[in-house]
């Protein structure tokens, strides 16, 4: 094709070049032309005798400087269409560029994408789109859309292409596979609509992803969830059980070495049946198996209960745990209140632990439909290196102090999870040797998106 364009635009190079050539012979043999008649006749062109001779002169003059227009004019025509044949070309060149470009494009894709008219008819796929289906272009080409993804739905036909042409909105789904005859692929699928400039619908773009592996990884993860869930918590729950009716069981002396022992197993229990607890909460929230059930929650009301709770473990530390309302008497936010009170329970916990002195303040407010909840404690404090990783999974700062307070790192990543779940956000304010500043903002009321 490049090979074409050239070759045309030497030929019409060519053709201008010939204009030329025949422009400046016919405009030079008029000059010599009209010099001629001077160098014959002037004395007759000089006087303007009305001689049989001058009128012949004259005529002749008159039909040069005529043929001379003539040719100016034609070579002003032939120049226009030229010029027109040109930019014809030029534009077919940029045409077939900007064409070969967006082939490119669609072929560096990595999702499949077809292109149909309003009939559901194959005009355009990428190489993607060959390669996931294991055929050649031209047998997509041309064919039914959904003949070639016949995509189904919890083992029923379930057509997205039908429903966007009867809707004309897009749809997206990742909940459809289709089964070929080496193997069953899961979907991703995105389809838009195309509506012409005069509002006629075109047909649609379908954007096709593999999502195989991605599916599988989510099952794993869904299958070790439940597992774990069975297979671990329920024998630690047993030992705990077991272990707390030995160290309790009356009338039952046990030598004060072997009850130290039950103790600390005891307590090491617990600890291994928080941190399963942390992990499989940390499954279902990657896994979207955190279900969120919105409803009217006092603030005032559970914070306040939280604070309680917490009060007894405060005293044991000799610590001040305060809770301070700077909003309404009755703060009411739409949320989720498991989730939010687990996220709060964990920042009062944590900000007991890391304080040896002082005080832990929880401070409610509320301003422009906006609610903020700030834990702050006197504690040991992070460093400004810890502050941009605090949230991550399985993160302790360096400090041996923290280090031997416990802990696998999961509580402050479960808590921001949670937050952004409920719409909010969660950030830290902290100095060495000073103490921490957590501070949630939450929507008043927590609106949930509609997701397939």
């Amino acid at each position: 094709m490049t090979d074409f364009f050239k070759k045309a635009k030497e030929n019409i190079a060519d053709d201008v070049n010939r204009i030329r050539r025949v422009s400046a012979l016919a405009a030079l043999f008029t000059v010599l032309a009209a010099i001629l008649v001077f160098i014959l006749y002037p004395e007759e062109l000089i006087r303007e005798r009305s001689s049989a001779m001058g009128t012949m002169v004259g005529s002749l003059f008159f039909v040069i400087f005529v043929l001379f227009l003539a040719l100016s004019f034609f070579a002003n025509k032939v120049f226009k269409a030229v010029e027109e044949k040109q930019q014809m070309a030029s534009l077919a060149e940029s045409s077939m560029l900007a064409i070969r470009q967006l082939r490119s494009l669609l072929d560096s894709i990595g999702d499949a994408v077809f292109a149909v008219d309003e009939k559901g008819v194959v005009v355009l796929v990428n190489n993607t789109a060959t390669k996931m289906l294991s055929v050649e272009i031209g047998d997509l080409i041309g064919a039914k859309i959904e003949e070639i993804i016949p995509t189904i739905k919890e083992g029923k036909d379930y057509s997205v292409i039908k429903k966007v042409f009867s809707t004309k909105k897009a749809e997206a789904r990742r909940d459809l596979e289709i089964v070929l005859l080496q193997k069953t692929i899961k979907l991703y699928t995105h389809v838009a609509p195309v509506v012409e400039i005069n509002g006629k619908f075109g047909g649609a773009i379908v954007l096709a992803r593999d999502i195989t592996e991605e599916k599988e990884i989510e099952e794993r993860k869904s299958e070790f969830v439940a597992i774990a869930s069975h297979e671990l918590r329920t024998p630690l729950a047993i030992i705990e059980g077991h272990l707390y009716t030995a160290i309790n069981a009356p009338g039952t002396k046990i030598p004060r070495a072997i009850k130290g022992h039950l103790e600390r197993s005891y307590i090491s229990t617990k600890q291994l049946m928080e941190l399963v607890s942390k992990i499989l909460g940390v499954a279902r929230a990657e896994n979207n198996q955190v279900s969120i059930d919105l409803k009217p929650v006092r603030l005032t009301q559970l914070i306040s209960g939280i604070a309680l709770d917490f009060q007894e473990k405060a005293r044991a530390k000799q610590l001040a745990l305060k809770f301070i309302n700077k909003g309404t008497k009755n703060i009411k936010i739409i949320t989720d209140e498991n989730l939010l009170t687990e996220s709060l329970k964990n920042l009062i916990d944590n900000a007991i632990k890391y304080t040896e002195s002082g005080e832990v303040s929880i401070v409610l407010t509320e301003n422009s439909g906006k609610i903020l909840i700030e834990v702050s404690d006197t504690g040991i404090g992070i460093s400004p290196e810890a502050e941009k990783l605090i949230f991550t999974r399985f993160y302790q700062a360096g400090d041996w102090q923290t280090r031997v307070k416990g802990g696998v790192g999961l509580g402050l990543y479960i808590t921001k999870t949670f937050i952004e779940r409920l719409g909010g956000k969660i950030s830290i304010e902290s100095k060495e040797g000073k103490g921490s500043k957590f501070s949630i903002i939450l929507p008043q009321e927590k609106k949930l998106l509609k997701v397939k």
